[in-house]
């Protein structure tokens, strides 16, 4: 049996939206309140589809997946490159660390099942 994919938006578009939003959508992901980011990425799509819609007329549903796409690109690249950091309250210091936890390996203990002993109800 074939099927057809149907993607949400062409090459062409897509590439457009990237050579103009990549850097207005980057820089907006970097807004660390989620207010300002986000009133920063519907601005940043707003121009990007004003300037696009005269080039690809008819397509403004592209457009938009197109942002879409490219501004998830762009936080997933940015999530995958963080390094975590955390100040050790113990030591009062600050440490780079790549544990999600923040607890550095020092301060990490094994668990067991001794150490939290079940109820025998």
């Amino acid at each position: 049996m074939e099927y057809q994919t149907i993607a949400d938006y062409q090459d062409d578009v897509y590439e457009s939206v990237e050579a103009m939003g990549a850097t207005s959508l980057t820089e907006a992901n970097k807004l660390t309140t989620k207010t300002a980011r986000n009133e920063a990425l519907d601005a940043a799509t707003a121009s990007i589809i004003e300037h696009l819609k005269d080039e690809f007329p008819n397509r403004l549903g592209e457009i938009k997946a197109a942002v879409r796409s490219v501004t998830k690109k762009i936080g997933e690249s940015a999530s995958s490159t963080k390094v975590f950091a955390s100040t050790d309250i113990g030591h009062g210091h600050s440490s780079a660390l790549g544990r999600i936890d923040l607890f550095p390996m020092t301060t990490a203990r094994p668990c067991s099942s001794a150490a939290r002993p079940r109820s025998s109800t």
